[in-house]
């Protein structure tokens, strides 16, 4: 599942992880990510934007943490500001990687690949 507000950057991940051969799933905000979760979907790995309106990425995590059935669904941020001082927490939190943007292919697909094995 890739969780980004910025349309093109959810175009841009869900091209290049298909290419990769996974399957996507996209939410614009944390709110829509988290009512999907909520609903029931289980996806491999979720690609989580920190910085989002309304619901943003660390509440999205903090939300999968507090729920048992969530908090074994890997996550992997990836933010334009990076996790910066975030990033200790977040790993606490059971996050598996942090990517900058911009990223290339190659990391994004090898995070969510080890995220998701």
């Amino acid at each position: 599942m890739i969780v980004d507000d910025e349309p093109d950057i959810r175009i841009l991940a869900r091209r290049q992880l298909e290419e990769a051969g996974y399957r996507t799933l996209e939410a614009k905000d944390g709110d829509e990510a988290l009512a999907l979760l909520l609903g029931g979907l289980r996806p491999d790995v979720v690609l989580l934007d920190l910085r989002m309106p309304r619901v943003d990425g660390m509440t999205v995590v903090k939300e999968l943490s507090a729920h048992h059935l969530l908090e074994q669904i890997p996550v992997v941020i990836f933010s334009a500001h990076g996790c910066g001082g975030l990033l200790d927490e977040l790993l606490c939190l059971g996050c598996r990687e942090c990517i900058t943007k911009p990223y290339i292919q190659e990391q994004l697909v090898s995070a969510v690949e080890a995220a998701a094995h």
